[in-house]
């Protein structure tokens, strides 16, 4: 969902002003207009109901940037074999102006020795990535923008499951994202998933709030029709019904976007239709 400063109820607004007030004092290591402005602090506002603790969360959002040093994720220095292996990308933009973010779980090789701080290291990388679109979108249009997510688990096997430094890298990423990253998620697909990943979901739903729960859908056929809700062909891999080639992506560089695809890299603008 795309929200605009139009679709921000008066109660809202009041509630805003007020959380606004009271962090006159915090000063965000990174994107500091967009950080406190009204749309952003109604992330805050819609998931905590109140304003106490709204500014609790918000504080330890700010608290928690400094503790990862997300100003410096973008150049965070990952090992090339573990960027290669633990693939992900932004295809496009979905239909709403949010950035759409496949994840190919079950192509990864679960054999493959890496730590959980390095994965998470790659973690925060790519969400700084994501985190980039919905500044540019606010900066560009002045609307507040949610994901779409694609996590494909066909391949996905026992090796992933027991894979105990990714289960942690994951677990510490859920966390992450429930605690500073209110109402960033529009929807998940999770798609072709085995009876193996229940072991993995049973671990990983306790952490997720009931909200985002709802935003989670599970498909097993047909999933083309279900994406093409969210997303138009020409921002989605052929894969999933779209139109772009397998290897075309989305790349954010801190200042501005490139699309990767056959092997070339052009700059572009995220201005493509925006359904309101």
């Amino acid at each position: 969902m795309t929200v605009t400063k139009d679709d921000i109820e008066q109660s809202e607004f009041i509630a805003i002003k007020e959380l606004r007030n009271r962090v006159l004092d915090v000063k965000p290591c990174i994107h500091h207009e967009y950080i406190l402005d009204e749309l952003n602090l109604l992330r805050f506002i819609r998931a905590r109901k109140s304003v106490d603790k709204a500014e609790v969360m918000f504080r330890k959002f700010i608290a928690w940037l400094e503790d990862v040093e997300f100003s410096k994720a973008l150049s965070f220095q990952i090992r090339e074999e573990v960027v290669d292996n633990f693939k992900w990308k932004i295809s496009g933009i979905d239909n709403a102006g949010g950035p759409v973010v496949c994840v190919p779980v079950g192509k990864w090789d679960a054999s493959q020795e890496v730590s959980c701080d390095e994965l998470v290291r790659l973690a925060l990388r790519s969400l700084a990535q994501i985190v980039g679109v919905a500044v540019k979108q606010f900066q560009d249009k002045d609307i507040a923008v949610q994901a779409t997510g694609i996590a494909d688990m066909k391949g996905l096997g026992m090796k992933h499951v027991t894979h105990i430094e990714g289960l942690k890298a994951t677990l510490t990423m859920v966390r992450y994202f429930e605690a500073n990253f209110p109402e960033y998620l529009r929807v998940v697909f999770v798609l072709n998933a085995p009876y193996v990943f229940s072991i993995a979901w049973k671990l990983v739903k306790p952490l997720i709030t009931g909200t985002t729960h709802e935003k989670i859908k599970f498909v097993y056929s047909n999933y083309e029709k279900e994406i093409a809700k969210y997303v138009d062909p020409d921002q989605l891999p052929e894969a999933y019904g779209g139109t772009l080639p397998e290897d075309s992506e989305i790349i954010y560089d801190g200042e501005d976007f490139h699309r990767i695809s056959n092997g070339n890299c052009e700059d572009i603008d995220l201005n493509s239709p925006v359904k309101i």
